[in-house]
């Protein structure tokens, strides 16, 4: 059964940020992760246990598995000199965008979601 995809307020907007070759890359490498959310190339975080990051060239993807849920949640994704050791410390977000189809074209609002690292 595929992951359902989830995508932050934060990880929306740094998805429409980026010029259309690397958009295309990244939603292709975040639509793969539906199928299988652990790939060999996913490195978990030393800051948190629940966070995993991909890399897509010089961007990175940070996000988190809910297993019970059968959900992949999008935090951030940028170049690589945006991402700190300590980007993944403290992780806030008020709303919740889910993508809507396949092809990561299209966003909407979704329900209200808080959620911290230590």
């Amino acid at each position: 059964m595929p992951y359902r995809i989830e995508f932050t307020t934060r990880a929306a907007k740094d998805l429409k940020a980026q010029e259309k070759p690397v958009l295309e890359r990244v939603a292709a490498r975040i639509d793969a992760l539906a199928n299988d959310p652990r790939p060999p190339s996913s490195k978990l975080l030393a800051a948190n246990e629940r966070l995993y990051r991909i890399r897509v060239g010089d961007y990175r993807v940070i996000y988190e598995i809910e297993d019970r849920t059968v959900l992949v949640l999008f935090f951030r994704v940028g170049h690589r000199r945006e991402f700190l050791t300590h980007t993944t410390d403290r992780i806030t977000t008020t709303s919740l965008i889910s993508l809507s189809d396949s092809k990561g074209t299209m966003f909407t609002s979704s329900s209200k979601r808080r959620a911290t690292t230590s």
